[in-house]
């Protein structure tokens, strides 16, 4: 038996027989429900948990690989490896969609946060998400508050930033604001994304391009579901 109201508000002849020690083992849960999406405020916005199996050993850099798809996706790991053990600076995975970016991504997250550091990791588009639904009377937390956690995260992975319309003004403005708070303060962060840096925001690019603070690497190969079919 399930139930979310206390025993002492059901009927005394049901309760009663739910109260019988020698039958009923009674467990309370106290979780806050995994349904609902919006992170409770005082907790870290990180979809991490969701890439568990995303890491350095389940990356694959042969399976269906050409010779050079092979070299370029060791050096990719090795990159993304070397990164992970270093946590400082900026890292920029380029790429098709299915090469490997997220799983490179959530990889060196996991490995962070097994390293006892705090890991923010979030699709572009959700962390927007995230962000509007502050706006709601119903919020437990602050835009402010909430942005504040963004541009502060110990590590940030970006993922996916080709995922939005940053002609937006508004996913423009707190896009731009993320990059220029992290990129000031030095914060390692790390972002995939499919566009060609030529085609993002010249605030965002020029920061991204500085050869100071961020390593760029492109992942040259096929997706993934492409390599089992010999290349054309």
């Amino acid at each position: 038996i399930t139930t979310n109201v206390e025993l002492e508000t059901l009927n005394p002849r049901l309760r009663s027989r739910l109260m019988d020690e020698e039958l009923v083992h009674r467990y309370k849960v106290n979780a806050p429900d995994y349904r609902n999406s919006r992170p409770q405020q005082g907790t870290i916005l990180s979809d991490l948990r969701l890439y568990g199996s995303y890491r350095f050993e389940t990356f694959e850099v042969q399976r269906g690989c050409r010779p050079d798809e092979s070299q370029n996706l060791q050096r990719a790991l090795g990159v993304a490896h070397e990164f992970a053990q270093r946590k400082e600076g900026w890292l920029v995975l380029l790429g098709a969609s299915g090469t490997g970016k997220t799983h490179l991504a959530a990889a060196i997250g996991n490995q962070c946060e097994q390293d006892g550091m705090q890991v923010m990791f979030l699709n572009v588009a959700d962390l927007l998400d995230y962000l509007r639904q502050t706006f709601s009377p119903n919020s437990s937390t602050s835009f402010d508050a909430r942005f504040q956690q963004v541009k502060d995260a110990p590590l940030l992975i970006l993922d996916d930033l080709g995922a939005v319309d940053q002609n937006k003004s508004w996913v423009k403005e707190k896009l731009l604001q993320i990059v220029k708070h992290r990129h000031v303060r030095k914060l390692p962060t790390v972002i995939t994304t499919t566009q060609e840096l030529e085609t993002l925001d010249s605030q965002i690019r020029t920061r991204l391009k500085d050869r100071r603070a961020c390593l760029i690497f492109s992942l040259t190969v096929r997706p993934f579901v492409d390599r089992d079919h010999p290349a054309k």
